[in-house]
């Protein structure tokens, strides 16, 4: 990895929480999604921070369980979001670059980083599909919960193995839709009327075809489930409540494929239900 700031973007300065570390932020974002990306994140960066699905998810400890840091690794978290990934990982390792396009949240992921005491992780503003990095710049790449927002995610599959080292690792953690066309495009349809941001959840084999085509060779696949309140899911994102109702019946009649994949309930006027998270870990072929 480079030492000496010869990176692409403008260089912003940008003083974390508690400790005031100097960070650096490239700033490498400007097409409309991106855009999108960061005005409904911005206005509920705060809300990721203190998300117990974010901050505490099953995902993070799995991630944890499944990896062999090592203390050498210097190591990148893309769209870290409000940074639990970055900071879980960076005890661990050299040093972690967290990046993300929103400022806000990186100003999030600054108070989550000086909380810890964390003097080895830095934050970058940037694009996932267009990293700043040379060649072999990573042991480990990692994305959690993030990649439904990519335009394009075999650009970010392609860039995330292009700045890998030979051998290096990427793990990808999000949602996925079912395998039937109709069950995958009203989730995402859905998702796209809760957060305008949402492009689109894969299916689990749509992962294992990116990790294929770019010389990932996959180590671990899993699914797990996780529920969720249906109104902390919507006020998350800042959805009004009038519009929120209409979206729960919606959900409620929603079809077949999709009852049996996120398994909707309603009690006493409460609502849940269960989306499904995947785990996949690949190495990079020589």
């Amino acid at each position: 990895m480079r030492r000496d700031g010869d990176v692409r973007g403008d260089v912003l300065q940008y003083r974390g929480a508690r400790r005031n570390r100097l960070r650096l932020l490239i700033d490498v974002t400007n097409n409309d999604h991106d855009s999108l990306v960061r005005r409904q994140f911005g206005a509920s960066a705060v809300n990721y921070r203190t998300s117990a699905t974010h901050a505490r998810g099953k995902s993070l400890s799995r991630l944890m369980e499944l990896l062999s840091l090592e203390p050498s690794w210097v190591v990148l978290d893309v769209a870290t979001g409000a940074g639990h990934s970055a900071a879980l990982l960076a005890p661990h390792v050299q040093t972690v670059i967290a990046s993300d396009m929103t400022h806000e949240m990186l100003t999030q992921a600054g108070i989550v980083s000086g909380e810890r005491s964390l003097p080895n992780l830095f934050l970058v503003r940037e694009n996932a599909q267009a990293l700043s990095y040379p060649e072999d710049a990573f042991n480990l790449v990692v994305c959690r919960i993030a990649a439904h927002h990519f335009p394009r995610p075999n650009t970010f599959v392609a860039e995330s193995a292009r700045v890998l080292k030979p051998n290096g690792i990427l793990v990808v953690i999000d949602n996925i839709v079912p395998d039937d066309e109709v069950g995958a495009d009203w989730i995402n349809s859905f998702e796209k009327q809760r957060d305008p941001s949402h492009v689109q959840c894969l299916t689990l084999s749509q992962w294992h075809d990116l990790y294929a085509n770019n010389r990932l060779t996959l180590a671990h696949s899993e699914v797990s489930s996780k529920w969720f309140d249906y109104h902390d899911w919507m006020l998350r994102m800042n959805v009004e409540s009038e519009y929120m109702e209409r979206l729960a019946w919606n959900l409620l009649d929603a079809p077949e494929s999709v009852q049996h994949f996120w398994r909707p309930t309603r009690d006493d006027g409460h609502i849940s239900l269960t989306l499904r998270e995947a785990i996949l870990i690949g190495r990079l072929s020589g």
